[in-house]
C-alpha cells in the first residue's frame, strides 16, 4: 500500500505541470500579439465591429479566459483567492489515469497551438477580423484542422479537468466546447464569403476538427462528378 506522501507528491507534480504548461501557453500567446503589434497588424479583433450575439459571445470569451487562467493557477499554486464562489470548488473526479490522460491532453493543446501560430504567421487574429483578415491559411497543421487553434483550446479545457477533477473546470470545458463550436460556425460563415471558391475547396478537403486519416487529409476525388460533401 502507498502511503499519504506519495500521492502528495504526485499531486505536487501535477499542480506545477499545470503552472508550467500555462505560463507557456500564456507566453507564446503574448508573444505573437506583440510581434504582430510590432509589424503594425492588430491581433485582438474579438468584440470588435460585432453586434448582437457576436458581439456578447466574444466580449464573454476576453472576461472568462482571464478568469479561468487564475482560477488554474490559484488551485495549482494553491491560493485562497478564488473568483468562481465556493460551490463550485467541488473535486467530482479523483483518480491518477485521468490526471496522466489530462496532463497529455494539456502537453498536446500547447504542442498545436504553437505549431498553429506557426503555420498562421501574420494571418492570426484572436476573433473575426472583418476589416484585415489576412491571408487565407491551408498548409502545415491547417492540412489536417480547419481550427487547430480551437481544437487546442478545447483539449486545453477538457485536460485542466481531468487533472484537477473539479467541478468548475468541467463547467468550463462544457462551456468552452460550445462557445467555441458556435464560434467556429460563425467563422465559417464569414471565411467562405470573404475568400469565396478557395475556402470552399479547402472545406471540402480537410475536417473541421481533426483528420484521423492517415497520411494526410482528404482530398475530393480527381475527375469525379459527384458532389463532395464538406468535411465537417
Amino acid at each position: 500500500m502507498r502511503n499519504t506522501s506519495y500521492y502528495i507528491g504526485m499531486r505536487n507534480g501535477f499542480d506545477v505541470f499545470q503552472l508550467w504548461a500555462l505560463g507557456i501557453f500564456l507566453a507564446i500567446f503574448l508573444a505573437r500579439v506583440l510581434l504582430l503589434h510590432a509589424r503594425g497588424i492588430r491581433a485582438i479583433a474579438l468584440a470588435r465591429g460585432k453586434t448582437g450575439a457576436q458581439a456578447l459571445l466574444e466580449a464573454a470569451l476576453v472576461v472568462a479566459l482571464p478568469i479561468w487562467a487564475w482560477e488554474v493557477a490559484a488551485y495549482a499554486w494553491p491560493l485562497s483567492l478564488h473568483v468562481l464562489p465556493a460551490p463550485f470548488d467541488v473535486v467530482i473526479l479523483e483518480a491518477s489515469a485521468a490526471r496522466w490522460l489530462g496532463a497529455l491532453a494539456i502537453a498536446g493543446a500547447v504542442g498545436m497551438f504553437a505549431l498553429s501560430l506557426a503555420a498562421f504567421g501574420d494571418s492570426w487574429r484572436v476573433g473575426i477580423d472583418r476589416d484585415s483578415p489576412g491571408a487565407l491559411v491551408t498548409a502545415g497543421v491547417f492540412a489536417h484542422s480547419r481550427n487547430p487553434i480551437f481544437v487546442a483550446m478545447d483539449l486545453y479545457a477538457v485536460g485542466t479537468f481531468l487533472v484537477t477533477g473539479r467541478l468548475v473546470f468541467l463547467l468550463y470545458a462544457l462551456a468552452t466546447l460550445a462557445a467555441l463550436h458556435w464560434q467556429i460556425l460563425q467563422e465559417e460563415r464569414f471565411l467562405e464569403a470573404h475568400y469565396g471558391s478557395d475556402y470552399a475547396r479547402y472545406r471540402h478537403s480537410v475536417p473541421r476538427y481533426l483528420n484521423l486519416r492517415w497520411p494526410g487529409p482528404r482530398r475530393p476525388d480527381a475527375g469525379s462528378n459527384r458532389e463532395v460533401q464538406p468535411c465537417d
